[in-house]
C-alpha cells in the first residue's frame, strides 16, 4: 500500500509486531526525514521526508508517529488535516506516549478536530497521570470540579458520589458527638 497518500477518512494501521530490523530501518528513516523539515527544504525533500515518516510510522516508530500527527496538526509538510492528525495522536497514545496522551484529551475535552467528548477527554488524562505526569492530574481535577473559565468542561456526578458524601457527613457528626458527650 502506498503511504505517501493515506486516506482523508481512514489511514493506514500501524501493526504492532514489526520486526527489530524493521524498526532500525524506521529509526534511519526518521533520522533522514529530519532534513525535510529545515526551513531550505525544497518541496521535493519536503515530500520525500513525509514518505520516510510514513512508512516509519508504518511498522511503529513511535517518534515518526508522533511528528506525523504534528505534521498534520500544523500543516507544516502537507495540507493540514485534524482527523488524521488524531489517528496518529491515538495511535502514539495507545503506544504510551504520554505527549499523545496529553494531547488526544486536549482534543477531546475541547472538540478540537473530534466532537467534544468529556469522558474519552478523562479517560486519556487518566492514561497519562497514571504514567506520573502532573499537567495530566491538574487537568484531571478540573474537569472533575470545573473551573471558573470551564466550567462546561464538569463531568456529571454520580448519584453515589454524592450518597457516599452524605455518608461520610453522618459518620463525622456521630463521631464527634459520641467524643465530645
Amino acid at each position: 500500500m502506498n503511504m505517501s497518500t493515506p486516506s482523508a477518512n481512514r489511514p493506514t494501521p500501524i501493526p504492532h509486531d514489526a520486526p527489530q530490523d524493521s524498526l532500525a530501518e524506521a529509526e534511519s528513516l526518521y533520522q533522514r526525514a529530519q532534513f525535510g523539515l529545515q526551513p531550505t527544504a525544497t518541496t521535493d525533500e519536503r515530500q520525500q521526508s513525509l514518505q520516510d515518516l510514513q512508512a516509519a510510522a508504518h511498522v511503529g516508530h513511535l517518534d515518526s508517529i508522533v511528528q506525523l500527527a504534528q505534521v498534520y496538526a500544523d500543516g507544516v509538510m502537507t495540507h493540514k488535516n485534524l482527523p488524521i492528525s488524531l489517528h496518529f495522536w491515538l495511535k502514539a497514545a495507545e503506544l504510551g506516549d504520554i505527549r499523545a496522551q496529553l494531547r488526544v484529551a486536549e482534543q477531546y475535552a475541547q472538540g478540537i478536530g473530534v466532537q467534544r467528548n468529556i469522558q474519552q477527554a478523562s479517560m486519556w488524562y487518566g492514561k497519562a497521570a497514571a504514567q506520573g505526569n502532573i499537567e495530566a492530574k491538574m487537568q484531571l481535577t478540573q474537569l472533575d470540579w470545573g473551573d471558573e473559565h470551564s466550567p462546561s468542561l464538569r463531568r456529571p456526578r454520580s448519584p453515589w458520589r454524592n450518597l457516599a458524601y452524605a455518608l461520610l457527613g453522618f459518620m463525622l457528626i456521630i463521631t464527634l458527638a459520641m467524643i465530645f458527650s
